[in-house]
């Protein structure tokens, strides 16, 4: 009998039988500069923009076990709530680190992630470095495998692979056995949504914010965008409206990244 091991049980054997002492010291430079800059912009996005600071104060209303912190508000909160706070902060000024052939940006869903469970299960900062090197580079590889199809497709990858990143960074710090390592591993592909997401901006600024996305092909993945609250002037809108079409053995795309300016007058 021929014993195949499966993509998520080589994974998972990584992420179980990794261990602080034997990352290089330029990996565990690059951990610590990734998890102060992830704190950086993720404090940054909440003095700078609205929406973090709405999510903060809601994820603060719901209460619950004080298992980890928001940033923010220095006190803990349940670690899923923590985790999803800091994450929507540091995304929010589009400063947070990415990596350009995993096409992703791996701080934002695995270092919050990380951080929580580092916390909830009072966890070492060896073994939070450790989990998030773990994080990175199960992220990364994904996000290299898939790419640049997936991308060409206008698909965002962070949605795609960063549920992995953060599930194998939580599974290493809460020392999971490999059966559960797989089991999480499996739950964070449940989790993941392939969509076309929309952004826009004020013309001269160099923040995008995010619309809304959305799965409907046949609808040319539209959105709907409340202009109301915004001052008036131009505004550009990033749409990732990507067509791919077959034509024999070959994926053709047809529309690529476009960016468009309209005035908005209230």
């Amino acid at each position: 009998m021929v014993n195949i091991k499966t993509v998520s049980s080589i994974y998972a054997d990584f992420i179980t039988q990794t261990r602080y002492g034997g990352l290089p010291s330029k990996v565990v430079d690059q951990a610590k500069q990734r998890i102060l800059d992830l704190v950086g912009v993720s404090l940054a996005g909440y003095k700078l923009m609205e929406f973090p600071q709405m999510v903060v104060n809601y994820m603060a209303s719901l209460g619950g076990l004080p298992e980890a912190t928001i940033f923010q508000t220095k006190k803990k909160f349940p670690a899923i709530h923590a985790a999803f706070a800091n994450g929507t902060c540091a995304h929010a000024i589009d400063m947070d680190d990415g990596h350009r052939f995993a096409a992703s940006h791996p701080a934002t869903v695995i270092v919050p992630a990380a951080l929580a469970a580092a916390e909830m299960s009072e966890a070492s900062t060896k073994e939070l470095i450790t989990g998030v090197v773990i994080g990175y580079e199960i992220m990364i590889r994904i996000g290299n495998a898939i790419n640049p199809s997936s991308l060409n497709r206008g698909f965002h990858t962070t949605g795609i692979t960063g549920t992995f990143g953060a599930a194998a960074a939580v599974a290493n710090i809460m020392k999971l056995d490999a059966e559960e390592a797989v089991g999480a591993l499996g739950l964070a592909g449940l989790q993941k949504r392939a969509v076309n997401p929309w952004y826009y901006r004020k013309k001269g600024s160099e923040t995008w914010i995010k619309i809304g996305e959305s799965a409907d092909e046949k609808n040319n993945f539209s959105v709907s965008w409340d202009t109301v609250p915004l001052e008036n002037g131009d505004y550009e809108i990033l749409g990732l409206m990507h067509v791919v079409i077959q034509r024999g053995q070959k994926e053709v795309v047809l529309a690529r990244q476009n960016i468009v300016t309209v005035s908005v007058e209230n």
